[in-house]
């Protein structure tokens, strides 16, 4: 193992590693199910899915005269979330400390009426309840492209992604987070490959290392465990700030949305 790989675990190994416990000293490891999505509530109603990269909106409608008849409620449910989703999406947190309504980021109507139902239940008493989403991808994929960079010649495909235990810090999820060492140096702010861009999220968000998202990192991830959170960003110590800028920093994985943040779900 060169220099340039110290700390770079085969897949399992780094599971094994971020799952048992030894993360962080006097941190206790995630305790729940190790499927459960990273979800946050921006609003009543309104949560946005991380790991599965999408805002859902659920809506209401009650009439228990159509209690036998679930159309009409289901086209009413169906209308509020069209005029709820603009407010929602203008929420959500893009960069460390901004949201998609303060970076002015311009979602055009085909996109915001691309959202799909992803679960109903329809009640007796004349109750309908539709959840609806609209996958984040497609909202951000132009502002995704504006950012992201030529892939260079020559990247290093050893280490095929990274696996960053952000977990027992308060780190608030973000669409393209920022990591960087202690003494302020960025090694790392949710920049795609131009040709990867339209397919991939800066980061993967999962609430357990053993989820099956936790994949993007690949086979022979490298490891390792955040120091704090400063103005938002994700803070790593000098000497692993330097280990990602000159390991991560210089593979192709980079670039593809294969950095994996462990958070709390």
């Amino acid at each position: 193992m060169t220099a340039r790989h110290v700390g770079v675990v085969a897949g399992a190994a780094a599971l094994a590693l971020l799952g048992g416990g030894r993360a962080r000293a006097g941190a206790a490891a995630a305790v729940g199910d190790p499927l459960a999505d990273v979800r946050r509530p921006l609003a009543d109603d309104v949560v946005v899915n991380w790991t599965l990269e999408r805002v859902e909106v659920t809506a209401s409608a009650y009439d228990p005269n159509l209690a036998t008849d679930n159309k009409p409620l289901e086209q009413r449910a169906i209308g509020a979330i069209d005029q709820r989703l603009p407010s929602a999406l203008a929420s959500v947190p893009i960069r460390p400390g901004q949201t998609l309504g303060a970076l002015d980021v311009a979602v055009p109507a085909p996109t915001l009426q691309g959202w799909s139902i992803v679960e109903g239940r329809y009640f007796t008493s004349g109750r309908v309840d539709v959840v609806g989403a609209l996958e984040l991808r497609e909202v951000l994929a132009t502002w995704s492209q504006e950012r992201a960079v030529t892939r260079p010649e020559g990247l290093d495909t050893a280490v095929t992604g990274a696996l960053i235990d952000v977990r027992g810090l308060g780190v608030e999820p973000s669409w393209s987070p920022v990591l960087a060492a202690a003494d302020g140096r960025v090694v790392f702010d949710g920049t795609l490959w131009k040709d990867a861009a339209w397919e991939h999220a800066p980061v993967v968000w999962v609430g357990d290392p053993a989820h099956p998202r936790a994949g993007a990192a690949g086979r022979t991830p490298a490891y390792f465990v955040a120091a704090g959170v400063v103005d938002g960003a994700i803070v790593l110590s000098n000497d692993d700030a330097s280990r990602f800028a000159d390991g991560i920093g210089h593979s192709l994985a980079v670039g593809e949305g294969a950095v994996v943040l462990v958070v709390e779900p």
